[in-house]
């Protein structure tokens, strides 16, 4: 016996509205460069590891681009986010309280980037640098 499928009027309208969002949606989310920077959080970079040693401080800029990567060499177990210059070195890491939606996104291959918000070098190692995170769509 065959079983016939059954969509409420409802059901399909809400189903059409939702597509129709999310058309809307992706048509905004691209720009006439195709993408779109969607702001996901501020943070400072974690002060066990800022700067190592602080010859690179002097090279970072407001509004210089950094890369995000997972780094899972921790000792306790926990993977980090690790957070790279242009030239690949390590300025530090994402501190863990704040790093549950970023790394969701990264395990999930979505692209993030971070910006350097503000510097200021009379701060201690945790104010020292803030920074915002991305998402690029």
């Amino acid at each position: 016996m065959k079983q016939k499928l059954f969509i409420s009027i409802e059901l399909a309208k809400l189903m059409f509205l939702s597509g129709l969002l999310v058309f809307f949606v992706s048509l905004y989310a691209t720009d006439a460069f195709g993408t779109r920077n969607v702001f996901l959080m501020e943070t400072s970079l974690s002060p066990h590891q800022v700067y190592q040693n602080d010859n690179s401080l002097p090279h970072l800029h407001r509004g210089d681009l950094l890369h995000l990567e997972t780094d899972y060499s921790d000792s306790d177990g926990e993977a980090s986010i690790r957070v790279l210059n242009h030239r690949g070195q390590i300025l530090g890491y994402v501190p863990k309280s704040s790093t549950n939606i970023p790394f969701a996104l990264l395990d999930q291959d979505v692209h993030l980037k971070a910006v350097v918000r503000s510097i200021d070098k009379t701060k201690g190692s945790f104010d020292k640098v803030k920074i915002s995170i991305f998402q690029v769509l």
